[in-house]
């Protein structure tokens, strides 16, 4: 479906609603004549290639937008775990019932909407549960897979995440979205095998801090106070 009908009658206080798709779910009978003819779902959502724990975003107005569904089922979206695949569907429930009270579909989302929802997710005092940087990270990643998808797919002419390049240390560039949270504490850890050296000493992860100050080779001590940047060492880092 490349377009939906917008309901300008639609309550703003209507949210949208999420759902997951099951298996050998036992349709009742008898109770309304609809119900009746979907008593083979299971079977329809097999031939489908649906899988148990699909994502179903429905709208204020009571209907599945097409694109979405196709966006859980044939995307890299596909591809994440099952907890990352329930955080993300999460969000973009949230974000859409943000654009419904603007009078606005998901796909009319730009990045003046997206800038106000951040500013309304992480610092306005009318949000009495504001995010830290890390889970608004994990919301931008959402928002970037899914609006990149719908933009390539040409279901919109531009995703409301804006972007920039970066180039990293050894020459390759990534697009960093230019909203992304700055108070990240980074991590860059690189686990090596386990070996003992002649000095009989593990090797393992190492933690430098902002001093220069080595934990042990078992792990990351922890500072307070203090902001790491680990450092992997080999067994010969002993001697």
């Amino acid at each position: 479906m490349d377009d939906i009908a917008r309901d300008p009658g639609a309550n703003p206080d209507v949210e949208w609603s999420l759902y997951w798709t099951g298996r050998d779910t036992t349709v009742p009978r008898g109770f309304l004549a609809l119900l009746d003819d979907w008593a083979d779902i299971d079977d329809r959502e097999r031939r489908l290639g649906i899988e148990g724990g699909t994502p179903v975003l429905v709208d204020p107005a009571c209907r599945v937008d097409a694109r979405l569904a196709h966006f859980f089922r044939r995307s890299r979206f596909g591809f994440l775990a099952e907890e990352t695949k329930q955080a993300y569907a999460k969000d973009y429930r949230l974000f859409f019932s943000f654009l419904h009270q603007r009078a606005k579909y998901w796909d009319e989302a730009g990045p003046d909407d997206l800038d106000d929802y951040e500013s309304w997710r992480r610092r306005s005092p009318d949000n009495p549960r504001r995010v830290g940087g890390s889970k608004w990270a994990r919301e931008l990643a959402a928002f970037k897979l899914l609006y990149g998808w719908a933009a390539a797919a040409g279901h919109l002419g531009r995703s409301p995440v804006r972007t920039h390049t970066v180039r990293l240390p050894h020459g390759t560039t990534i697009e960093v979205a230019d909203s992304h949270p700055r108070d990240l504490r980074a991590w860059n850890v690189k686990w090596l095998p386990r070996a003992r050296s002649a000095c009989g000493a593990t090797s393992g992860c190492a933690a430098t801090t902002g001093t220069g100050y080595r934990s042990g080779g078992g792990g990351a001590a922890r500072t307070a106070g203090t902001r790491r940047s680990p450092t992997c060492l080999s067994a010969a880092a002993c001697g």
